[in-house]
Parts: C-alpha cells; sequence; structure tokens
C-alpha cells in the first residue's frame, strides 16, 4: 500500500529545498521553505522498532497542517481512528487457494495540534511536530512456507504502540546503535 501525506498549503512555492542522506546513521532528510516557515522530514526504518518513523517539523508553532491516508488498489480495508490508520487484506492466492495476509499501521504522535478522523483520512491541524510509525506485516511464515505465520495486524499493532511510545531521540539512538 501507500502512505500519502496531503499539505493544506500547496498553493504558494516553496524554496530552499534540500534532500540528504546520512550514510552514517542511515536518516534520510528533506527540508523545505513554505511563507517563511522551514519544514523538515526525517525519515529512518528501523529493525529494532520494526517500523518506519517519519519526523515531520515547523520552524513555526503550529504550523503543520496536513492530511494522512493510506491506499492499496485491491484487497485491502482501510480504517481510521483518531489513534491509528489500519490497512488489513489478503491477496489472491491463486486458483481458489488463500493468498498471504497483509495489514499496516500507522500512528501519528503530535507535539501541538489536533488530530481529525474521518472515512477516508486523519487531519493534523496546527502542529509543531509530528512523528508518523509505520509498520507492516504479512502470514508469510518462513522457512517453513507450508504454514501460516501469525495474524499480521496485532504483529503491526504493537510494533507500532511500542514504537509511539518512544521519544524520536530514544527511537534514533537505537536505530543507529543497530545500523553501525
Amino acid at each position: 500500500g501507500d502512505l500519502y501525506i496531503d499539505w493544506k498549503d500547496t498553493s504558494t512555492t516553496s524554496s530552499s529545498y534540500t534532500r540528504t542522506l546520512q550514510l552514517d546513521n542511515a536518516i534520510g532528510i528533506t527540508s523545505w521553505t513554505r511563507n517563511g516557515i522551514k519544514y523538515t522530514e526525517e525519515v529512518l526504518v528501523s529493525a529494532p522498532q520494526n517500523a518506519i518513523v517519519i519526523r515531520l517539523r515547523s520552524s513555526k508553532v503550529g504550523a503543520l497542517n496536513f492530511s494522512l491516508s493510506l491506499d492499496r488498489k485491491e484487497h485491502a480495508l482501510v480504517s481510521y481512528s483518531l489513534r491509528a490508520i489500519e490497512m488489513t487484506g489478503e491477496m489472491d492466492g491463486g486458483n481458489g487457494d488463500k493468498g498471504m495476509a497483509f495489514a499496516a499501521s500507522v500512528i501519528p504522535v503530535l507535539n501541538g495540534g489536533n488530530i481529525r478522523a474521518n472515512n477516508a483520512n486523519l487531519s493534523i491541524e496546527n502542529a509543531t511536530e509530528c512523528m508518523l510509525v509505520i509498520s507492516a506485516a504479512t502470514d508469510f511464515s518462513w522457512p517453513d512456507i507450508t504454514m501460516r505465520g501469525p495474524d499480521p495486524l496485532p504483529v503491526v499493532r504493537k510494533a507500532t504502540a511500542s514504537a509511539a511510545g518512544k521519544s524520536w531521540n530514544e527511537l534514533l539512538s537505537s536505530h543507529v546503535k543497530d545500523y553501525q
């Protein structure tokens, strides 16, 4: 599936756009300025947490305003609550066979601002910082592919809840220690 971050103010021009990949600590950083406000997006993929973590920040208090949605073209059900976005589904196994089950979860963790949920997205309004904690899993069982693994939804719920309970600095430290 795909995670979409749709910014509310995209009608004005952005400037000072930069993208950096820090190979020494495996973090991608993107920054840009719009209306005199600097926005920063930092991304890490944490093996210890089994999660992707995106930290979005603005240089002005309350300047983060965007919506989040998950999408997949087929075989998926997406639900939205004030706590998380969840996607579940099952691939077509072919020949009438049961396919691989999958699940994904996204938990936004805000510094300031509010979250609103509807049937199509989560809206993040007036935040200064937002950490998006994302995890995905399937019921594929390796090395014994003849057996199904655990239901993937509880697996992703546990991973996202655990990571969302940690600060960015704790997640970063654990990630860098594991990476190096």
